[in-house]
């Protein structure tokens, strides 16, 4: 299990976060949380997930072939992908 943390800076001070859950032995996504955070709840929010993962930063295009690729193995294993 692990986590894609997508996070795009806004004005004032706001960021937009998405984090996916990703099954990496086969259901794929399990779970996408999207939010606004001030600076402060960011720092907050990434310290808490440090504590269980350990964090990589990338662009985000390889953020998003790591969730696009988990959605295609899921699939190849027969798990489909939650309508939402």
């Amino acid at each position: 299990m692990g986590a894609v943390a997508i996070v795009l800076a806004m004005s004032a001070g706001q960021f937009v976060v998405a984090i996916f859950l990703i099954d990496t032995l086969c259901l794929g996504v399990k779970n996408v949380i999207a939010t606004f955070r001030s600076r402060s709840e960011l720092t907050k929010l990434l310290e808490g997930m440090q504590g269980h993962d350990t964090f990589e930063t990338v662009t985000p295009g390889v953020a998003r072939s790591h969730v696009e690729a988990a959605i295609v193995y899921a699939a190849a294993l027969g798990f489909k992908r939650h309508d939402d």
